[in-house]
């Protein structure tokens, strides 16, 4: 029997495979090697596992001692789109994945020369 599924349901399969994908480490590293992840970002404002599916790389991430190179690169990227796309929309998912995840940074990752924490007067 073949299920069809309204694009809603089917956004939401694939986003829960993605964060099932991430379980383990080279799921992590895949996710996070992909170069262009705006259809990912483009659903963040209105699909709150997509911005789940990225604090969980970002998460992943910053718990494996040989991805964190790989985060140090990726983490700035991610979160200067994600303020992009959330300019205009309910900012508090946003601040929550940040909030969570700052702490969790190893000490090697350094976001200080990241633009996005300089705020424009």
């Amino acid at each position: 029997m073949i299920a069809y599924f309204s694009s809603s349901e089917t956004v939401t399969r694939v986003l829960q495979t993605l964060i099932t994908f991430q379980s383990g480490i080279k799921g992590t590293e895949a996710l996070m090697k992909i170069e262009d992840l705006s259809p990912l970002y483009n659903l963040t404002t209105a699909q709150p596992l997509a911005l789940s599916v990225l604090h969980h790389a970002l998460s992943n991430a910053a718990a494996r001692p040989e991805l964190h190179a790989l985060l140090q690169e990726v983490c700035n990227a991610v979160i200067s789109e994600l303020l992009v796309r959330f300019q205009e929309y309910d900012a508090v998912p946003l601040l929550e994945l940040v909030a969570d995840l700052l702490p969790r940074l190893p000490p090697g990752v350094s976001l200080e020369q990241c633009p996005w924490r300089t705020i424009d007067s």
